[in-house]
């Protein structure tokens, strides 16, 4: 699958990935089609390469490797595959990529971190619906 990391200071590139499948889920948690999504501000110092005194850096000298800092996990998209009743296959979800640390087409999320919207609603307008998502 296609998947973007933070490689450097405001420089994202390709990387290789493995796509993820329903047998790698837990419990309450989705595979999800990244359809749109937005930088966190949490997250702007990170991708700026100032990390956050409160919040470090693994390895400040390697953004490859870096996993906490999520250069996008503001995300709008589509269940593929689900363990959670609530959000069945075919849900058209927002809220938190839980397990995103960079931009790629499948993400595994919890739960906990998103709600299904209208369909009629576009993608990159239902990013912004996040700050309303069951977690906050």
């Amino acid at each position: 699958m296609w998947a973007y990391r933070l490689l450097g200071p405001s420089r994202m590139g390709p990387v290789r990935a493995p796509a993820p499948g329903a047998a790698r889920l837990g419990d309450d948690q989705v595979v999800v089609r990244f359809r749109s999504g937005g930088i966190c501000g949490s997250d702007l110092s990170y991708f700026r390469g100032e990390p956050a005194a409160a919040i470090p850096l693994e390895d400040e000298s390697n953004y490859a490797t870096c996993t906490v800092g999520a250069s996008l996990h503001e995300i709008a998209g589509e269940v593929l595959a689900s363990s959670d009743p609530t959000l069945p296959v075919g849900a058209n979800v927002v809220g938190w990529a839980s397990a995103m640390d960079g931009l790629s087409e499948l993400v595994v999320c919890d739960t906990v971190g998103l709600i299904d919207h209208d369909p009629g609603l576009r993608p990159a307008a239902a990013v912004m619906l996040r700050r309303i998502s069951r977690y906050t």
